[in-house]
């Protein structure tokens, strides 16, 4: 979680565990540093950081200048396509915190497909949607993973996946910091 900060970053941040727990070193450059210490922290606030990372995390996914497929400037449509998608990779229960690309640049934790069969078939709930398909990939002797590659091929959800990867095209620079770390 310690990004390389840019050249000319004044405040940077490290994340790191010592004897006093999780601890958020926030340093000022040419002035010092200060260290939250995270496990310390009221349970009041750290839902509120939380939330307001969220609040960050989503709005940050509609903040798409275009429409990849067309090249005009994104609709309100677009940009709550946008936001759908992330909010279902996180409700898919994935514990990424970035949508990460395949090869190509798609998307892909397997919540993107996941996502497309939720809405192929209707489905609001995550959980009960991974629940259902785990049982039916068991019950058919396939691995979970290539269960839902498989599904992936069918027209209707490939379709869907098509639809929700051209609300997602438009780079991000949180993620583009994930893929550079590692």
């Amino acid at each position: 979680m310690n990004a390389k900060p840019k050249s000319n970053s004044i405040i940077t941040h490290t994340l790191f565990k010592d004897d006093r727990g999780l601890v958020l070193r926030m340093n000022v450059l040419g002035a010092g540093y200060d260290d939250l210490i995270v496990d310390q922290l009221h349970g009041d606030i750290k839902a509120h950081a939380m939330v307001h990372g969220l609040v960050q995390r989503l709005s940050d996914a509609a903040a798409l200048s275009r429409n990849p497929e067309t090249g005009q400037p994104a609709t309100p449509a677009d940009k709550l396509a946008a936001v759908k998608a992330r909010i279902a990779h996180y409700n898919s229960g994935t514990d990424q915190w970035a949508m990460k690309r395949a090869a190509g640049g798609a998307r892909d934790t397997g919540g993107v497909i996941l996502q497309a069969i939720m809405a192929v078939r209707g489905w609001t709930d995550p959980a009960t949607a991974r629940e259902r398909i785990e049982d039916l990939a068991r019950a058919k002797g396939i691995e979970y993973r290539k269960f839902l590659n498989h599904l992936a091929t069918s027209e209707r959800v490939a379709a869907e996946i098509a639809r929700i990867r051209a609300a997602q095209t438009d780079l991000d620079a949180d993620e583009l910091m994930d893929e550079l770390e590692g």
